[in-house]
């Protein structure tokens, strides 16, 4: 697991600079799913809010991105440029 904070956050663009994206984009999706119909009471935290991380790259093998699930409420990041990054 990852440190509370932005941590990675750091982690996903640098992954992305690596893997010589151009662009990185953050959103925040608000959306509240209901809990009626999970399969068990422990999943209704994992109904939202959710962020995702897109960028314009292909992943490679030798460039592996976290595969655990993210639990944090992150506020929306804009689009930010990778040069200057390193």
């Amino acid at each position: 697991m990852y440190a509370d904070g932005p941590g990675i956050l750091f982690e996903l663009v640098k992954n992305a600079e690596d893997a010589s994206a151009s662009e990185v984009v953050f959103l925040l999706d608000k959306t509240k799913y209901g809990t009626s119909s999970i399969l068990s009471p422990e999943m209704a935290e994992w109904q939202g809010p959710a962020l995702y991380c897109f960028n314009d790259s292909i992943l490679s093998p030798r460039i592996s991105m976290p595969s655990h699930a993210l639990a944090r409420t992150v506020s929306f990041i804009n689009p930010i440029p990778l040069d200057g990054l390193a």
